[in-house]
């Protein structure tokens, strides 16, 4: 099967849009300053363009841009898609091209989902027969809405529009940079668990602990901006001391720690929660977790 020409990415964010307009930018702002640090530390050749609701990555390295933006905090999904002019007979052409790549002896049928912003001379609905009927007279597939083989795209934005064929699923949450700054104690990879789910809430984090467990997660969420690691020498009999000091240096609102139900329960009993000595809340953002789930997420998120 050949490969479709994409020649953009689509990039949906969402809690950014319930925000108003003055954060809403701000945010839309630091998302993209995240994106284009991450391409450049991948050596990939691109350009951003932002409307409301909505961030386009055009390059020549789709696969790449792709990887790239779903592990960026605060986008939901993204889309490879190719662009035409908005009118019927450029749409039209574009999504028999698309269906063919995308068809083989097994795929008989598809659907057409079409979405519409600013004034055309053509409503969703006529774009959506138009299209349809050229793909069934050049292709002979039936229409199925509702168990299609193949499924089409059709982004009508003024006068572009984007095509195609899926939508690659992103973290979601806020863009790092949006919130506070949080202190992580790092002694395991749970605890860089906690620490991946302040960073999807949009905080930066001060993290005190050994490089090696934590360099996964920089490396593969390219966090290096977002990431500040203390090469610091503690003793058990400062430890306390020492991370509040810290923490009122960095100006860090909480600490964050990987703990779980079990591991908090049995502080508890031994009279050993670090809550009492800290001068700042402690996060423990794994509570919800059992043991076995927050193994399976640690191996799912590459941490």
């Amino acid at each position: 099967m050949k490969k479709i020409g994409y020649t953009t990415v689509i990039v949906r964010y969402g809690e950014l849009a319930l925000k108003s307009q003055r954060v809403r930018k701000r945010f839309e702002k630091t998302l993209i300053k995240n994106i284009e640090f991450a391409l450049k530390k991948k050596r990939l050749t691109f350009n951003i363009l932002q409307e409301r609701g909505r961030v386009y990555v055009y390059g020549s390295e789709i696969d790449e841009i792709v990887e790239t933006l779903t592990k960026m905090f605060g986008v939901v999904s993204v889309s490879p898609a190719v662009e035409v002019p908005s009118n019927l007979e450029a749409i039209g052409e574009k999504v028999v091209s698309v269906i063919k790549h995308q068809r083989s002896l097994e795929k008989n049928s598809f659907a057409l989902r079409v979405t519409r912003v600013g004034a055309h001379e053509f409503t969703s609905q006529e774009i959506a027969v138009s299209v349809g009927d050229m793909v069934r007279k050049n292709l002979d597939l039936q229409v199925d809405l509702e168990k299609p083989d193949i499924e089409v795209f059709i982004e009508v934005r003024r006068e572009k529009t984007f095509i195609y064929t899926e939508k690659v699923k992103g973290p979601g949450g806020l863009p790092v940079g949006t919130q506070g700054k949080i202190f992580s104690i790092i002694r395991n990879k749970q605890d860089v668990l906690a620490v991946w789910y302040l960073l999807k809430r949009g905080c930066d984090v001060v993290a005190l602990g050994e490089k090696n467990v934590v360099k996964p997660l920089i490396e593969n969420w390219f966090l290096w901006k977002h990431v500040m690691l203390l090469n610091e020498n503690v003793t058990n009999d400062t430890f306390i001391t020492h991370v509040n000091n810290l923490v009122e240096k960095y100006n860090c609102s909480a600490v964050v720690v990987g703990e779980s139900f079990d591991d908090l329960k049995a502080e508890l009993i031994r009279g050993k929660s670090i809550d009492v000595h800290l001068q700042v809340p402690v996060l423990r953002p794994l509570l919800v977790f059992g043991r076995e789930e927050i193994n399976e997420r640690i191996k799912e998120l590459v941490l």
